[in-house]
């Protein structure tokens, strides 16, 4: 092995230490029978979370189908408890505003008719 090849082979070793949080001991059995180690955990490096601005380490978004007043999705980021605003495109909203945003939605577009 060159230097070069070992200066790389040590960077990408270095890299893959900086993500990962806890190695086990492979069983040996198929895809990874001539593995020594395998990944356990990732770390989730603290960053700011792009709608809300808090530092969050494992940022989760859900997304759940609701009926009423009409069928809609809405959109959650389960690290600032907050809920993707229809009219803005940002999680600002709680939940309950989310379903009052819908019902007066629901309201206008009746009374349109």
């Amino acid at each position: 092995m060159s230097d070069k090849e070992h200066l790389e082979s040590w960077q990408i070793e270095k890299a893959i230490n900086e993500l990962v949080e806890e190695w086990k001991h492979a069983l040996g059995e198929g895809p990874l029978e001539r593995a020594d180690l395998v990944i356990k955990k990732l770390k989730h490096p603290p960053k700011v979370c792009e709608d809300c601005g808090k530092i969050v380490s494992n940022r989760i978004i859900t997304l759940t189908a609701n009926k009423l007043p009409y069928p809609h999705w809405k959109e959650g980021c389960k690290a600032c408890d907050r809920w993707r605003d229809p009219r803005t495109g940002k999680f600002t909203a709680k939940a309950n505003e989310i379903t009052n945003i819908y019902r007066l939605k629901q309201e206008r577009d009746k009374h349109k008719e």
